[in-house]
């Protein structure tokens, strides 16, 4: 798929902004479309009719109507995504949620379903503040996510190196602008992780190790030597938000080794 595959693709979805991320592994060239919208451009209507009855009283059931927007929001903009990719009718687009500890509908979302080509869909939301973010690729997992750096005090972004089981970072305890982009930065990138493991946050935070810098690495995770194994690169969805895709390589084992290199194409409003 390539940039411009992926404008056609998510052109069905009004009122979206379009991140196309692109890297090279050991398994290859892959390629993810990330589509951020606002809440405040979301048609409740058009969101409500498009989604399953599971998926509204999910929302309705949440007690906050920001948290209502995002989750409707977020439920929706997946559908439209995944529909499109397959062919359907938002409505029709199977997207499984299964939780490995209850019978709850929530979880890591799975699409069972293979596109026209027989590809394999994968796909990973998130929502913080006012915005929705759906990463959809077609080479293999990945996790997305995405912190609203308005929507904490700096102390509660001082707080995220001891449960990330880094307590000593210089500057930490600062609370300055760029000490609060440090830590969410470091935290977006941990969640993407694991939510591309499919496993999320019931793994400890503090099993994972990622390097700082503009180009992070992962060095340490619970599966064994990482190298080679995933891609994780920063985004761009705006000045106030921070957030990270991490893509996984199927296939490859301990000793097929490189360094991933990531490169960016973008498109939007």
């Amino acid at each position: 798929m390539t940039a411009a595959d992926g404008q056609q693709l998510l052109s069905p979805v009004p009122g979206t902004g379009v991140e196309i991320v692109r890297w090279t592994s050991p398994a290859g060239d892959g390629e993810c479309a990330v589509t951020w919208l606002r809440t405040g451009d979301l048609d409740l209507q058009a969101a409500s009719a498009e989604v399953t009855s599971v998926e509204r009283q999910r929302a309705a059931g949440l007690t906050r109507q920001d948290d209502r927007l995002r989750s409707l929001g977020s439920a929706w903009l997946m559908r439209r995504l995944v529909a499109s990719s397959l062919g359907v009718a938002p409505i029709e687009a199977r997207i499984l949620r299964r939780c490995p500890r209850c019978p709850a509908p929530h979880g890591r979302p799975v699409v069972p379903d293979l596109t026209a080509d027989g590809v394999t869909v994968h796909v990973s939301a998130t929502h913080s503040g006012g915005l929705i973010g759906v990463a959809l690729s077609t080479s293999g997992p990945v996790g997305l996510d995405l912190e609203d750096l308005q929507g904490r005090g700096p102390r509660a972004w001082s707080g995220v190196w001891r449960v990330l089981g880094r307590p000593d970072v210089p500057g930490a305890a600062a609370g300055g602008p760029e000490a609060v982009r440090e830590a969410a930065t470091a935290w977006v990138r941990t969640e993407a992780l694991l939510k591309a493991t499919g496993r999320g946050l019931a793994v400890s935070p503090r099993a994972v190790d990622i390097s700082a810098g503009a180009e992070p690495v992962v060095t340490r995770w619970p599966w064994g030597d990482p190298t080679g194994r995933v891609s994780l690169l920063d985004l761009s969805p705006g000045r106030r938000y921070v957030a990270a895709l991490a893509a996984l390589h199927d296939g490859l084992n301990d000793s097929e080794r490189a360094t991933n290199t990531t490169r960016f194409a973008r498109s939007g409003r």
